[in-house]
């Protein structure tokens, strides 16, 4: 499973990788990037996974880490 980050200055950006089990779960709670904030950045980024085995693309909720400075 890849996962990005959408709604950002820089467009789509590629946070990083997971790979699921078999039936298609992540095990345990797993990071999928270090993201440090961005001068500038005003809105929320929305989180963007595609299952590479299905095709399939979905969200997976937002987050405020690129416009979190100071």
């Amino acid at each position: 499973m890849k996962f990005f980050a959408a709604r950002i200055s820089a467009g789509l950006f590629p946070l990083g990788t997971l790979t699921a089990t078999p039936s298609g779960t992540l095990p345990a709670w797993q990071y999928v990037a270090n993201i440090g904030c961005w001068a500038g950045e005003t809105r929320l980024a929305t989180i963007v996974v595609l299952d590479q085995a299905s095709g399939l693309v979905t969200t997976a909720g937002t987050t405020d880490a690129f416009r979190r400075c100071g």
